[in-house]
């Protein structure tokens, strides 16, 4: 996805359609352009509807689990200090499906302050989290994690294993 012109579509979808899977999805596809956003390949206007949008439906706590830690991980190329406040206060909470969503957003802010704590988790028992955890350290390409990532090819869980082979 590289046309701009279905970002205003996307941000209606996110707000008003009635299928949380479908709001999901254009969550997701409008994290695509919050990348683009960073690398500076849209239009600032581009850039203030998408954070905007996102945000809105991430401190909306009506909003569906899901739906907002899609917007989470969509949101983190912005990087902002609210942003990290987000990701941060997600992963300490108790929902293991937002924790993963804020390892996965950890990796894509590109901060490497993350580095230590993602470390950590790729020894955590739970393989969800090992798994969001290597495609962090893999989007952070940081050396610093290579070792720690080799570990993960011998895990006991494929898509651990695997995640750990991509993230090298």
């Amino acid at each position: 996805i590289e046309d701009r012109s279905i970002v205003p579509s996307l941000i209606q979808v996110l707000h008003s359609d009635k299928s949380t899977k479908v709001r999901s999805s254009a969550a997701i596809a409008l994290g695509k352009f919050s990348g683009m956003v960073q690398e500076g390949k849209l239009l600032p206007k581009d850039r203030e509807a998408i954070h905007d949008s996102l945000m809105a439906v991430l401190l909306d706590d009506q909003e569906d689990v899901e739906v907002r830690r899609r917007c989470l991980e969509a949101i983190a190329p912005f990087n902002t200090e609210d942003i990290q406040k987000l990701v941060t206060s997600a992963y300490e909470g108790e929902d293991l499906l937002l924790k993963s969503s804020s390892i996965f957003a950890m990796g894509r802010t590109g901060e490497l302050s993350w580095l230590p704590l993602l470390i950590k988790e790729l020894q955590n028992p739970e393989p969800s989290i090992r798994y969001e955890t290597a495609n962090a350290c893999g989007e952070l390409a940081e050396e610093d994690a290579v070792p720690h990532l080799i570990s993960l090819l011998d895990d006991e869980d494929y898509q651990v294993q695997l995640a750990g082979i991509y993230a090298l």
